[in-house]
């Protein structure tokens, strides 16, 4: 099934998951932690890794970011039992660092050729175009296209912490030709499914990217050259969906929230690391060193149950119509990978859940209803013996039916709900 891209900038959706030195992943002499591994900033005779993480922000995008210290932060790779558990309740696994070098199968692209990809990528692009296809110009963190795309191109030499100018959505022939790809490590955590939608990011140092979810994908991120960000990462808890649904629409998200989030994550990262960005993960990215960001997403069997949590809190209808199509384009292939898996207990729940919501988008989207109608139709037959979540079937209706008259009666034409009786 032909699947359309996604410009990974639209409407707050950006691409991103940044990392750089792994020295975090190991406690040094004289670095105090908590119980559980997390790292209180504050009052550390020397600086933990995560403090001079926040005190670089601080110098690089000002004091407003301070209160990070005041927050509960852990390393990246940290694996107490009690964040493993937070991030595993809601998401695909927890945010991993893994070797760039493993997601080449040419070769590593130089920063010297992404530099003339995207100097043809700019002559060519459409005057603001609203393709997905086509690159996003953002400025001070807010898409602006009719500025010169050029400038960002500058900025990587001349940076402007006052007006910082990137680029998002690229499309550059170069990594097409190197093939980025997911690692074979990552196959140990969880298996990924339909990989795609590779994208670059012109990041000058000062670029900021606020906290936002890339739709509800798992996605795989690296860099190129000399670039360096920190990301900051929280898993799609109920209770952090809920503080990102408070500030829809606004500016300065992680400021406003940054402390009602929990099980916050903080990476940084260098051209020699990826990093895995599980589903409905909640991200924002600092660029402290300019260069270019590599993206793509991909899915598992394990990913449906984030982005059903993700439309569950509404964080679809602030998008434009456009991206709202490749939101639930990315819930239907979420759950053929679900389904295909044999997930058939995750597939229930989270169409269960959403039942409402999925029954007012089918209304009016016709190809995605008789799409996702034969997924059903193609995974439930009379033989399975399984109870609905719903604990409403009659014991002598087969889960099929059931499911078919009570649960996906909106995906059926008049003819086949007649039939149905």
């Amino acid at each position: 099934m032909s699947r359309p891209a996604r410009n990974l900038s639209v409407a707050a959706e950006r691409a991103g998951v940044e990392v750089r030195n792994p020295r975090w992943i190991t406690a040094r002499y004289g670095e105090k932690f908590t119980s559980e591994g997390a790292v209180v900033c504050q009052g550390l005779s020397s600086a933990s890794p995560v403090q001079q993480a926040i005190t670089e922000i601080q110098e690089h995008f000002g004091a407003s970011f301070g209160g990070l210290k005041q927050c509960k932060l852990y390393p990246a790779n940290d694996s107490s039992p009690t964040l493993r558990s937070l991030w595993h309740s809601c998401t695909t696994s927890l945010p991993t660092l893994y070797s760039s070098t493993q997601c080449w199968t040419v070769r590593m692209p130089s920063a010297r050729e992404l530099v003339l990809d995207a100097l043809v990528r700019i002559g060519s692009k459409q005057i603001q175009s609203d393709s997905e296809e086509d690159f996003r110009i953002n400025y001070q963190g807010e898409i602006n296209d009719s500025l010169n795309p050029g400038m960002a191109l500058a900025q990587l030499i001349d940076p402007d912490p006052c007006r910082p100018v990137f680029l998002t959505g690229l499309r550059l022939a170069t990594i097409e030709s190197c093939v980025f790809r997911c690692p074979y490590d990552l196959c140990a955590v969880v298996e990924p499914e339909e990989e795609c939608n590779v994208q670059v990011n012109m990041t000058p140092k000062f670029s900021f990217i606020d906290l936002h979810i890339d739709y509800g994908a798992d996605g795989l991120s690296t860099v190129i050259g000399d670039c360096r960000k920190i990301w900051l990462l929280y898993p799609p808890t109920a209770n952090n969906l809920t503080a990102m649904k408070t500030v829809d629409c606004q500016r300065a998200k992680l400021v406003r929230i940054m402390h009602r989030l929990e099980g916050g994550v903080v990476a940084s990262m260098t051209a020699s690391h990826a990093i895995h960005i599980p589903a409905g993960c909640i991200h924002a990215t600092f660029t402290l060193q300019g260069g270019f960001l590599v993206a793509k997403d991909f899915t598992t069997s394990e990913s449906l149950a984030a982005i059903a949590s993700y439309l569950l809190h509404g964080l679809d209808q602030a998008l434009s119509s456009t991206a709202r199509d490749v939101c639930y384009g990315w819930f239907e292939r979420c759950l053929d990978v679900c389904l295909s898996s044999g997930k058939l207990d995750v597939a229930l729940q989270a169409w269960v859940r959403l039942q409402n919501l999925l029954a007012a988008w089918a209304a009016s989207h016709r190809q995605w209803r008789v799409s996702v109608l034969r997924l059903w139709e193609h995974h439930l037959h009379d033989e399975i013996v399984h109870d609905c979540p719903c604990g409403t079937e009659e014991r002598a209706m087969t889960l099929s039916r059931h499911m078919f008259v009570t649960h996906l009666s909106f995906l059926l034409s008049p003819s086949q709900l007649r039939r149905m009786k």
